[in-house]
């Protein structure tokens, strides 16, 4: 699965939140494309909701990742692969 969070503020602060949650969540490189999205691909398979893993991820990489990055509701943030 893929969920698609959002750059609100791109400075060196969203640039540090996005490397620690790329580490919580054990993947690769988390980078922003010209348009300040950010594709997140998640095992959905795992154990727990892939939606709630990131945000058990961005809750703790930092209290204030919401003041920089967005994450689309629940319903609307994910998508499968084809």
């Amino acid at each position: 699965m893929t969920i698609r969070l959002i750059v609100i503020r791109d400075d060196e602060r969203a640039r540090v939140l996005l490397a620690a949650v790329a580490r919580r969540l054990e993947v690769g490189a988390l980078e922003p494309d010209e348009r300040g999205d950010v594709f997140v691909g998640l095992d959905a398979s795992a154990d727990g909701d892939a939606w709630e893993r990131l945000r058990a991820a961005l809750d703790g990489a930092g209290d204030d990742w919401w003041e920089y990055l967005h994450l689309p509701r629940h319903t609307a943030s994910g998508r499968t692969a084809r």
